[in-house]
Order: C-alpha cells, then structure tokens, then sequence
C-alpha cells in the first residue's frame, strides 16, 4: 500500500474525480425520486450523467490550480478541467462594487487557495486591468476574455489589446460577447473565424459564444459548432432560465463546455433587494428553498441550482468581496458531502 505522500499528483486527480462522479450521480437520480429499495433507476438523464463523468475520469484532461477542497469538471472538447465554481470579472458592477487594487489581488489570492482555477472578463467591464495581477500566476490558472467588435479587424485588435492589458501571452478562452440585440450573424462569423487565426498563431486556445438569447445560442450550436468550443449562457433558479437546460443537453452532444452566467441574478441591486425580489415569487423561492438548509445561505442555494446539472462545466460568478469568493467556493464539497451521505 502506497503512503499518501507517495501518490502521484495525477493518481490523486483521479482518485478525486471518481468518487466525485460516482458521488455526483447516485444524489442527482436520487433527487429526482428514481431510488426505491436502495437501487437507483436509470433514467435518460441518468445515462447522460454516466456518459459525462466517464471519459473525466479515463482522461483527466488540463488541470490547474488543482485543489482536494474543490471539485472540477470537463470544459467540454477543450479538455480543461475547471473549478466548478469560477470567478467572474464583472465585480465593478453596482452597489457593491469594488475598484480597490489590493483588494481585488486579495480576492484572486483567496480564489486561488480555495482551487478555483477558472478566471473571466471582458473589456467592457473595465477589469482586464486588475487582471494582470494573474500573469504573475499563469501556471495557476485559466484565464478567459471577450471580444465586443463583430469583424475580424475589431476582434484581433481587442485580443491584440487583452493581451496586452492583461500582460499575458496567450488566452484560454475567447469568446464573442454577442449583444442581446444583435441580429446579423455575419460579422460574428468573421469575428469567429478571425480568433481561430488566432487560435492557429497561438494567441489563444480556444474560442468560446456568449448569448443572453437562447434561440441565438441554438443557432450557434446547430450552425456553427465547429466555430465554438464554449458557450456562456444565462443559467439560474429563475422560471425564465429554464430553456437553458435545452441549450446544456444540446452543447453536450457536441462536446462543447457550458458556463452559467447570471447564477444570483442582476448585480445593479443589492443583495438585500435581489433577495426580496426572489422571495416576492413564489414558484421560485420554492426552488431555492429545496436548497436550503440551516447551513446553507440563499447564495449557496443559487450556485446548487446550476451545480446540480450534472452537464454544467461551470457556475461562472460575481464576486465583490473575499467573504464572497469564501461562501461560493465551498459549494462544491457541501454539494459533495450530501451526495457521500445519501449513497
């Protein structure tokens, strides 16, 4: 018998992914009501959580930062296996806002002790500055930015830029930031095939569709799939987002990693305010509570919402302060520990 000292890196990798596999999937089937007399029934959706979790555990994939207190999943074909929380740029974003440079390098610090190793942002944020920081960390972590200009000159130059800013000499992930009202697919198209120039240059690797529209995503997906290798959609408790579980099955069938967005909603309120907004209805504060217990924070409940879907790779979050970055990173192994007490 080996000394735990004297286990490989890569041997404890797969030790962790499978019982966090075998773990994740007997709570799921179990939580749907498909176990009777101890044995659990096997539904489609409980195939589709076997066949996502055995080829992580065959082949580990791309780990960074990687950490036995977080647990992590495949980002589809790109084969990185991310933290299944990761950390959203956007945390200059209303009342709770924050600009402090040390601040924030505190935040990515505590970020990256807890293992998360996923890292995104964009240049409409205003924060691809304060990220610079991790290019001091870039063996640590995957780092992910977008492009806003929909033509092959607008998006190598915002890329060129990012780079630049960011001073680091590549990208993990890219993504077109494709707007909400935006219809001609044309000068997406150019984008995308500008950043996988990029992609063959070694600039980037690879290259990712954001939508807040599922319809635009479907045609992503169904059109243009051998253009994305990443999509981030809009994902939560919210009755609204539930066309996203259509968009996930789709996106796996095609290997392509799927980030939650929006996971708590709107961050131009308060967190007070958002709360008493999610309480106000009904239907979906019932689904949030089924999450709830006494040691687990309305925040916590939101992030196991999007966590229980066995085909997320990732709940990308907003984070304003170190107290934040520690509640979000713990719900993986709480998730985790409930699934070891059910089996």
């Amino acid at each position: 018998m080996k000394l735990r000292n004297e286990v490989s890196q890569e041997e404890r990798i797969k030790e962790h992914l499978l019982k966090a596999a075998i773990s994740r999937r007997e709570f799921l089937i179990a939580g749907m009501g498909l176990v009777a007399s101890g044995t659990a029934a096997l539904s489609s959706y409980g195939k589709d959580i076997k066949e996502d979790v055995t080829p992580a555990i065959e082949k580990p994939g791309e780990f960074r930062n990687f950490n036995q207190n977080m647990l992590y999943r495949r980002l589809g074909r790109t084969n990185l296996m991310v933290s299944e929380v990761s950390f959203g740029g956007a945390f200059h974003y209303g009342p709770g806002a924050i600009k402090d440079t040390a601040e924030i390098q505190k935040m990515f610090d505590k970020a990256l002790e807890l293992g998360i190793s996923y890292f995104d942002t964009s240049p409409d944020y205003g924060t691809e500055v304060y990220f610079s920081y991790l290019s001091q960390k870039r063996e640590q972590c995957f780092i992910a930015t977008k492009v806003n200009t929909m033509s092959a000159s607008g998006a190598r130059a915002e890329v060129e830029n990012s780079l630049k800013v960011m001073k680091t000499d590549y990208l993990d992930v890219i993504q077109t930031h494709y707007k909400p009202q935006d219809e001609d697919w044309s000068g997406t198209l150019e984008a995308l095939q500008e950043l996988h120039k990029l992609k063959g240059e070694g600039k980037v690797r690879f290259v990712g569709f954001t939508h807040h529209s599922y319809d635009a995503l479907r045609i992503a997906l169904n059109e243009h799939s051998d253009l994305i290798d990443t999509i981030l959609l809009l994902y939560s408790f919210h009755s609204e987002t539930d066309g996203a579980v259509d968009i996930i099955k789709l996106a796996h069938s095609k290997d392509i990693g799927t980030l939650a967005m929006k996971v708590f909603r709107s961050a131009s309120e308060t967190w007070e305010k958002r709360v008493a907004t999610f309480q106000a209805d009904a239907t979906n504060w019932a689904r949030l509570n089924a999450l709830m217990d006494d040691s687990t924070s309305v925040a916590q409940a939101c992030i196991k919402y999007v966590l229980k879907n066995p085909l997320l790779s990732t709940a990308l979050l907003g984070m304003q302060s170190i107290e934040n970055v520690c509640e979000n990173a713990v719900v993986p192994k709480m998730m985790n520990v409930v699934m070891n007490e059910k089996r």
